[in-house]
């Protein structure tokens, strides 16, 4: 499980020494759009794969490709952000990016309350 949990931040690390190379090129938003692409396909083959080695491998290609587009995203909002708003911006971006899983998971704490009542 711990080698599962560490797999996608060695993607990122490997994707972050390899984006300086990946910033040359000139279309950015093709390089956007193929990151999260290539994160959706990862984690799809994550969800199929019934072999662990393999699991590793697109658990950790998924965090690559979600650092490519995590960076990509964040440049593009810093920029186009006006400096008088730009601290505003980045709290309502991280509220949404740290609060929103942890919403996902009280809800499904719920559901899995109201289903162990519903079988007892």
């Amino acid at each position: 499980m711990g080698f599962l949990y560490a797999a996608p931040a060695f993607g990122a690390i490997i994707a972050g020494l390899i984006f300086p190379f990946l910033s040359r090129y000139k279309k950015k938003g093709r390089l956007l759009v193929l990151g999260i692409i290539f994160y959706g396909i990862n984690v799809v083959l994550f969800g199929l794969s019934r072999n662990f080695y393999l699991s590793l491998i697109f658990i950790a290609c998924s965090g690559a490709g979600d650092v490519v587009s995590v960076i990509i995203r964040n440049v593009i909002r810093q920029l186009n952000t006006p400096d008088h708003i730009r601290g505003r911006m980045t709290a309502v971006n991280m509220a949404f990016y740290t609060g929103g899983p942890q919403l996902g998971e009280v809800e499904a704490v719920l559901r899995q309350i109201s289903w162990e009542r519903l079988f007892q």
